[in-house]
Protein backbone atom coordinates (compact mmCIF):
# COMPACT_ATOMS: atom_id res chain seq x y z
CA UNK A 1 0.00 0.00 0.00
CA UNK A 2 1.00 3.29 -1.03
CA UNK A 3 2.28 5.28 1.92
CA UNK A 4 -0.27 8.66 2.66
CA UNK A 5 1.17 11.61 3.79
CA UNK A 6 -1.37 14.62 5.31
CA UNK A 7 -1.32 17.66 3.54
CA UNK A 8 -2.63 21.63 4.58
CA UNK A 9 -3.67 23.18 0.77
CA UNK A 10 -5.06 26.81 1.75
CA UNK A 11 -5.60 25.84 5.75
CA UNK A 12 -7.48 23.00 5.04
CA UNK A 13 -5.91 19.70 5.87
CA UNK A 14 -6.11 17.09 2.68
CA UNK A 15 -4.09 13.71 2.50
CA UNK A 16 -1.64 12.33 -0.67
CA UNK A 17 -0.55 9.42 -1.74
CA UNK A 18 2.64 8.71 -2.89
CA UNK A 19 3.60 9.18 -6.45
CA UNK A 20 0.27 10.89 -7.37
CA UNK A 21 -0.63 14.50 -7.73
CA UNK A 22 -4.39 14.40 -6.64
CA UNK A 23 -5.19 15.42 -3.11
CA UNK A 24 -8.26 14.32 -0.83
CA UNK A 25 -10.25 16.14 1.62
CA UNK A 26 -10.71 14.88 5.43
CA UNK A 27 -13.45 13.78 6.58
CA UNK A 28 -13.12 16.16 9.46
CA UNK A 29 -12.83 19.07 6.94
CA UNK A 30 -15.51 17.86 4.85
CA UNK A 31 -18.26 18.01 7.82
CA UNK A 32 -17.20 21.36 8.35
CA UNK A 33 -19.53 22.37 6.14
CA UNK A 34 -22.10 22.16 8.74
CA UNK A 35 -22.74 24.36 11.55
CA UNK A 36 -21.07 23.92 14.63
CA UNK A 37 -23.07 25.80 17.58
CA UNK A 38 -20.57 25.17 20.35
CA UNK A 39 -17.10 25.61 18.70
CA UNK A 40 -18.86 28.87 17.17
CA UNK A 41 -19.57 30.36 20.43
CA UNK A 42 -16.23 29.17 22.12
CA UNK A 43 -14.93 31.64 19.13
CA UNK A 44 -17.35 34.31 19.32
CA UNK A 45 -16.76 34.45 22.70
CA UNK A 46 -13.01 33.94 22.88
CA UNK A 47 -12.99 37.02 20.20
CA UNK A 48 -15.07 39.02 22.57
CA UNK A 49 -13.20 39.11 25.43
CA UNK A 50 -9.62 39.86 23.83
CA UNK A 51 -11.12 42.90 22.05
CA UNK A 52 -12.91 44.04 25.60
CA UNK A 53 -9.47 43.31 27.02
CA UNK A 54 -7.19 45.28 24.72
CA UNK A 55 -10.06 48.43 24.34
CA UNK A 56 -9.92 48.83 28.32
CA UNK A 57 -6.14 48.67 28.27
CA UNK A 58 -6.04 50.92 25.85
CA UNK A 59 -8.74 53.55 27.13
CA UNK A 60 -6.37 53.70 30.78
CA UNK A 61 -3.18 54.50 28.65
CA UNK A 62 -4.25 56.79 25.46
CA UNK A 63 -7.32 58.62 24.19
CA UNK A 64 -9.15 56.29 22.17
CA UNK A 65 -8.33 56.51 17.83
CA UNK A 66 -9.70 55.01 14.87
CA UNK A 67 -6.26 53.29 14.40
CA UNK A 68 -6.70 51.47 18.31
CA UNK A 69 -10.09 50.20 17.12
CA UNK A 70 -8.23 48.89 14.10
CA UNK A 71 -5.40 47.11 16.34
CA UNK A 72 -8.13 45.50 18.98
CA UNK A 73 -9.71 44.44 16.45
CA UNK A 74 -6.85 42.96 14.50
CA UNK A 75 -5.90 41.54 18.17
CA UNK A 76 -9.72 39.63 18.25
CA UNK A 77 -9.47 38.33 14.79
CA UNK A 78 -5.80 36.75 15.64
CA UNK A 79 -7.39 34.99 18.71
CA UNK A 80 -9.65 32.70 16.65
CA UNK A 81 -6.26 31.05 15.39
CA UNK A 82 -5.76 29.50 19.03
CA UNK A 83 -6.77 26.38 19.47
CA UNK A 84 -10.04 25.67 21.16
CA UNK A 85 -8.41 24.00 24.94
CA UNK A 86 -11.01 20.92 24.20
CA UNK A 87 -9.19 19.99 21.05
CA UNK A 88 -6.11 20.19 22.40
CA UNK A 89 -6.85 17.83 25.15
CA UNK A 90 -8.72 15.55 22.26
CA UNK A 91 -5.20 15.83 20.68
CA UNK A 92 -2.89 14.34 24.27
CA UNK A 93 -5.33 12.14 24.80
CA UNK A 94 -5.57 10.73 21.26
CA UNK A 95 -1.62 10.78 21.18
CA UNK A 96 -1.36 9.05 24.79
CA UNK A 97 -3.95 6.08 23.88
CA UNK A 98 -1.63 5.76 20.61
CA UNK A 99 1.49 5.28 22.58
CA UNK A 100 -0.32 2.73 25.17
CA UNK A 101 -1.44 0.65 22.07
CA UNK A 102 1.52 0.46 20.29
CA UNK A 103 3.54 -0.31 23.53
CA UNK A 104 2.37 -3.38 22.97
CA UNK A 105 2.13 -4.24 26.96
CA UNK A 106 -1.35 -2.43 27.46
CA UNK A 107 -0.04 -1.48 31.22
CA UNK A 108 -2.33 0.50 32.90
CA UNK A 109 0.43 1.67 35.10
CA UNK A 110 1.66 3.68 32.15
CA UNK A 111 2.66 7.36 33.58
CA UNK A 112 0.94 10.20 31.96
CA UNK A 113 0.29 13.31 32.18
CA UNK A 114 -1.85 13.87 36.01
CA UNK A 115 -4.50 15.86 33.46
CA UNK A 116 -4.86 12.69 31.16
CA UNK A 117 -5.39 10.42 34.02
CA UNK A 118 -8.85 10.25 33.88
CA UNK A 119 -9.26 9.29 30.70
CA UNK A 120 -6.00 6.71 30.55
CA UNK A 121 -8.27 4.54 33.69
CA UNK A 122 -11.81 5.08 31.17
CA UNK A 123 -9.78 3.43 28.18
CA UNK A 124 -8.29 1.03 30.10
CA UNK A 125 -11.43 0.13 31.88
CA UNK A 126 -13.24 0.25 28.25
CA UNK A 127 -10.13 -1.93 27.04
CA UNK A 128 -10.34 -4.29 29.58
CA UNK A 129 -14.48 -5.23 29.35
CA UNK A 130 -13.97 -5.80 26.01
CA UNK A 131 -11.31 -7.85 25.72
CA UNK A 132 -12.94 -9.93 28.65
CA UNK A 133 -16.63 -9.71 26.45
CA UNK A 134 -15.52 -10.07 23.30
CA UNK A 135 -12.03 -11.06 23.36
CA UNK A 136 -10.88 -7.85 21.35
CA UNK A 137 -7.82 -7.46 19.51
CA UNK A 138 -6.76 -3.97 17.99
CA UNK A 139 -5.15 -4.36 14.78
CA UNK A 140 -4.72 -1.31 13.81
CA UNK A 141 -4.05 2.08 15.46
CA UNK A 142 -3.83 5.97 13.72
CA UNK A 143 -4.09 4.07 10.20
CA UNK A 144 -4.45 7.01 7.49
CA UNK A 145 -6.75 5.42 4.81
CA UNK A 146 -7.99 7.01 1.08
CA UNK A 147 -10.57 6.23 -0.92
CA UNK A 148 -10.56 6.34 -4.76
CA UNK A 149 -13.90 5.60 -5.30
CA UNK A 150 -15.42 8.53 -3.32
CA UNK A 151 -12.77 10.47 -2.95
CA UNK A 152 -11.56 11.31 0.73
CA UNK A 153 -9.35 10.24 3.03
CA UNK A 154 -9.06 10.55 6.77
CA UNK A 155 -7.50 8.71 10.17
CA UNK A 156 -9.15 5.77 11.87
CA UNK A 157 -8.54 6.18 15.40
CA UNK A 158 -8.37 2.11 15.70
CA UNK A 159 -9.65 -0.91 13.75
CA UNK A 160 -10.27 -4.07 16.07
CA UNK A 161 -11.50 -7.80 15.75
CA UNK A 162 -14.09 -8.74 18.32
CA UNK A 163 -16.14 -12.44 18.53
CA UNK A 164 -19.31 -11.96 18.41
CA UNK A 165 -21.73 -15.45 19.14
CA UNK A 166 -18.39 -17.48 18.00
CA UNK A 167 -17.91 -15.35 14.82
CA UNK A 168 -14.87 -13.22 14.02
CA UNK A 169 -16.04 -9.62 13.15
CA UNK A 170 -14.09 -6.12 12.11
CA UNK A 171 -15.17 -2.93 14.08
CA UNK A 172 -13.77 0.75 13.52
CA UNK A 173 -13.31 2.51 16.73
CA UNK A 174 -13.04 6.09 17.01
CA UNK A 175 -12.15 7.60 20.40
CA UNK A 176 -14.06 11.31 21.70
CA UNK A 177 -13.06 13.29 24.77
CA UNK A 178 -15.94 16.21 24.24
CA UNK A 179 -18.78 16.79 26.66
CA UNK A 180 -21.30 14.75 24.32
CA UNK A 181 -21.50 12.45 21.83
CA UNK A 182 -22.97 14.17 18.08
CA UNK A 183 -24.75 13.02 15.39
CA UNK A 184 -21.53 13.53 13.36
CA UNK A 185 -19.51 11.49 15.23
CA UNK A 186 -21.58 8.62 13.51
CA UNK A 187 -20.97 10.17 10.01
CA UNK A 188 -17.32 10.09 10.93
CA UNK A 189 -17.33 7.18 11.82
CA UNK A 190 -19.22 5.75 9.29
CA UNK A 191 -16.73 7.37 6.57
CA UNK A 192 -13.79 5.58 8.11
CA UNK A 193 -15.41 2.01 8.05
CA UNK A 194 -16.05 3.01 4.47
CA UNK A 195 -12.16 3.39 3.95
CA UNK A 196 -11.34 0.66 5.30
CA UNK A 197 -13.79 -1.86 3.38
CA UNK A 198 -12.55 -0.19 0.19
CA UNK A 199 -8.48 -0.27 0.97
CA UNK A 200 -8.56 -3.98 3.02
CA UNK A 201 -11.86 -5.49 1.51
CA UNK A 202 -13.33 -6.68 4.66
CA UNK A 203 -16.52 -5.92 5.50
CA UNK A 204 -16.96 -3.87 8.92
CA UNK A 205 -19.82 -5.08 11.27
CA UNK A 206 -19.86 -1.85 13.04
CA UNK A 207 -18.88 1.65 13.89
CA UNK A 208 -18.11 2.48 17.52
CA UNK A 209 -17.59 5.62 18.94
CA UNK A 210 -16.24 5.80 22.79
CA UNK A 211 -16.39 8.50 24.78
CA UNK A 212 -13.96 8.69 27.64
CA UNK A 213 -14.17 11.06 30.59
CA UNK A 214 -11.92 13.88 31.84
CA UNK A 215 -12.75 13.61 35.71
CA UNK A 216 -13.24 9.78 36.52
CA UNK A 217 -13.13 6.06 34.86
CA UNK A 218 -16.36 6.63 33.30
CA UNK A 219 -17.31 6.11 29.47
CA UNK A 220 -19.75 5.95 26.77
CA UNK A 221 -20.13 3.93 24.20
CA UNK A 222 -22.51 4.71 20.54
CA UNK A 223 -22.49 2.10 17.65
CA UNK A 224 -23.27 2.77 13.91
CA UNK A 225 -24.97 -1.07 12.40
CA UNK A 226 -26.54 0.62 9.20
CA UNK A 227 -23.21 1.72 8.20
CA UNK A 228 -24.30 2.37 4.55
CA UNK A 229 -27.22 3.99 5.49
CA UNK A 230 -25.87 6.43 7.80
CA UNK A 231 -22.69 6.96 5.70
CA UNK A 232 -25.28 8.05 2.58
CA UNK A 233 -25.57 11.03 4.69
CA UNK A 234 -22.36 11.50 5.03
CA UNK A 235 -22.25 11.70 1.31
CA UNK A 236 -24.17 14.53 1.01
CA UNK A 237 -22.11 16.59 3.04
CA UNK A 238 -19.27 15.68 0.90
CA UNK A 239 -21.25 16.53 -2.18
CA UNK A 240 -21.79 20.12 -0.79
CA UNK A 241 -18.00 20.10 0.34
CA UNK A 242 -17.49 19.50 -3.77
CA UNK A 243 -19.63 22.20 -4.46
CA UNK A 244 -18.39 24.59 -2.71
CA UNK A 245 -14.59 24.37 -4.26
CA UNK A 246 -15.80 24.38 -7.38
CA UNK A 247 -15.73 27.92 -9.21
CA UNK A 248 -19.25 27.29 -11.09
CA UNK A 249 -22.39 29.34 -11.06
CA UNK A 250 -25.34 27.79 -10.53
CA UNK A 251 -28.07 30.16 -11.87
CA UNK A 252 -29.92 30.78 -15.20
CA UNK A 253 -29.45 34.19 -15.65
CA UNK A 254 -27.98 37.11 -13.62
CA UNK A 255 -29.85 40.75 -13.65
CA UNK A 256 -28.70 43.69 -11.75
CA UNK A 257 -30.59 46.28 -10.95
CA UNK A 258 -29.37 49.78 -11.08
CA UNK A 259 -30.37 51.95 -7.62
CA UNK A 260 -31.98 54.53 -10.17
CA UNK A 261 -34.36 52.16 -11.25
CA UNK A 262 -37.84 52.63 -9.77
CA UNK A 263 -39.94 49.71 -9.53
Amino acid sequence: MAEITKVFHYGVRYYKKTGEPRLFPSVTSILKVASQPTLEKWLRDKEYNVLRTNLRERIESQPITPDCIDIAIDKAKNSSSVMDPGALFGVESHDMIENIIKSGSMDENVPCPEHLEPVKQSFFRWYKREKSLRNMEIIHTELPLVSQQYGFAGTADAVARVTIKGESKIIVLDWKTSNQLRNHYALQIAAYSKLYEENYGEPIYAGVVIKFSKVNADYEVRSVRNLDKVFENFMCYKNVWDLEQRDVNLYDQIRISPASEQE
